[in-house]
């Protein structure tokens, strides 16, 4: 995790209210979406929505993929996003690629 932090293609967001860590999203090499991630207690609140819109502010409307969780496809699909290929249950933790190919703000 140190070395993303430092490495020149990551992109790193971080929301606060207050003092408070909300939540975090990352990107690698300006399209793929590496985490997002809300604290639990603060789901369902619009976090990681702001932290989609403001990524989309700042870096442009896509194309973008994720490799999705299983529990976080709807999210992702609110956003914009569409699934890309099957899901990939072999893999630890399963996921599903989607894709953002722009136009909306989500």
């Amino acid at each position: 995790m140190a070395e993303r932090l430092l490495a020149l293609n990551y992109s790193h967001f971080v929301a606060e209210r207050g003092t408070e860590f909300c939540g975090y999203l990352a990107t690698r090499d300006g399209s793929h979406l590496y985490h997002l991630f809300v604290r639990p207690e603060l789901h369902r609140q619009g976090i990681g929505r702001l932290l989609w819109q403001h990524l989309l502010r700042v870096n442009g409307p896509g194309p973008y993929t994720v490799n999705s969780s299983l529990s976080a496809v709807a999210v992702y699909r609110s956003f914009g996003f569409v699934s890309s290929g099957a899901p990939q249950l072999h893999c630890c933790p399963p996921y599903v690629p989607m894709t953002y190919i722009g136009g909306s703000q989500g």
